[in-house]
């Protein structure tokens, strides 16, 4: 029961695209389905503000999100990695 709450690999047809603009990124996800709560966990430290709010917008076949950077972040980063917890 445990190893059903580890991250799990992202299903096949899911997809994911995150935009960079100016002081935040911006995550956008088709799963197939309406998305009303998700939440980002960055891999490396320093990339996003954790107690900024995450905005998530929903569609019709996942959700749209914006994430503020972290004022640490000096330079771009080529791949924005890290853990995405889907509610609903």
């Amino acid at each position: 029961m445990t190893r059903q709450k580890l991250p799990q690999p992202t299903p096949t047809g899911w997809k994911f695209q995150a935009t960079d603009r100016k002081d935040s990124f911006y995550l956008n996800g088709v799963v197939g389905r309406p998305i009303r709560e998700a939440f980002f966990f960055p891999l490396e430290e320093s990339q996003i503000e954790n107690a900024a709010p995450q905005k998530v917008q929903s569609s019709k076949s996942g959700f749209a999100m914006v994430v503020k950077k972290s004022n640490q972040l000096t330079k771009p980063i080529q791949h924005l990695r890290g853990v995405l917890l889907l509610g609903d």
